[in-house]
């Protein structure tokens, strides 16, 4: 089992143009993910072995006044397989 940081950087090898970024902070791990490529990348770390995250624990808005864009959805993914959890905005 490789940790969370190793498989969000093999993720975004495996969807270049769909993960634009991947970023930790304080131990939880973030993949940033085009809107286009979401249900792909969802898919993929669903029904992989060895990534298998198969419980959706959070979804969340949020709302970045004054930024643009203003809006961003943040999806927390745990895998109970494995016990990690990963966020994809």
């Amino acid at each position: 089992m490789a940790d969370v940081m190793t498989l969000a950087k093999a993720l975004q090898e495996k969807f270049p143009q769909g993960v634009t970024a991947v970023e930790e902070f304080r131990g939880e791990v973030t993949v940033m993910v085009d809107r286009k490529a979401l249900l792909d990348v969802a898919t993929f770390l669903r029904d992989t072995d060895g990534y298998e995250f198969n419980l959706l624990s959070d979804v969340c808005g949020i709302d970045y006044l004054p930024q643009t864009p203003r809006f961003a959805i943040s999806y927390v993914v745990y895998s109970l397989p494995n016990n990690q959890t990963l966020r994809l905005k």
